[in-house]
């Protein structure tokens, strides 16, 4: 039994079509978060006293810092962006010796504008806090802190899209 030619270059080209990797690059979900922003942060402490027979918390903040800077993609880290809120490394906070913040964070960034910050657990331990979101594109706010022993402390940081 013969096959027609017909059938034979149709298979032919049926397979070249399917077999061809048809790669369409879905937009990186981060796109809309990033570029250039106005930031205003300040830190805060708190310690529990004891006075007059009562415990009163007496809280302390720091200056505010308002600062022009930008959102990035973090080349580094799969869906993780870089923050740059303050123009030079500050005071921070470190752990074990590792910067965890100080002029940026670099959170992981999930499609709904949620952030997660694991590296501040595995670094710091439990009594260690992140919590962060944009409510759209354009504006941001994130606390990173901890606590422990009647204490805590944190930093808080905002932002609005400048263009």
């Amino acid at each position: 039994m013969k096959i027609p030619k017909v059938i034979i270059l149709s298979l032919l080209i049926l397979l070249i079509i399917l077999g061809c990797e048809t790669k369409t690059e879905d937009m990186d979900y981060r796109l809309p978060y990033v570029g250039n922003f106005i930031f205003s942060s300040y830190s805060y402490s708190s310690i529990l006293k004891y006075s007059e027979g009562e415990i009163i918390p007496v809280t302390t903040y720091g200056d505010t810092i308002k600062f022009e800077g930008s959102i990035e993609f973090d080349t580094e880290q799969d869906s993780a962006i870089i923050i740059t809120y303050r123009p030079e490394e500050s005071g921070g906070w470190r752990c074990s010796g590792i910067q965890v913040y100080g002029s940026q964070l670099r959170p992981l960034l999930q499609r709904n504008g949620e952030l997660d910050y694991p590296f501040i657990f595995e670094t710091c331990g439990h009594h260690s806090k992140f919590s962060g979101s944009f409510s759209n594109p354009d504006s941001l706010n994130c606390h990173v802190g901890g606590g422990g022993l009647g204490g805590t402390w944190g930093h808080i940081i905002e932002g609005t899209r400048i263009d």
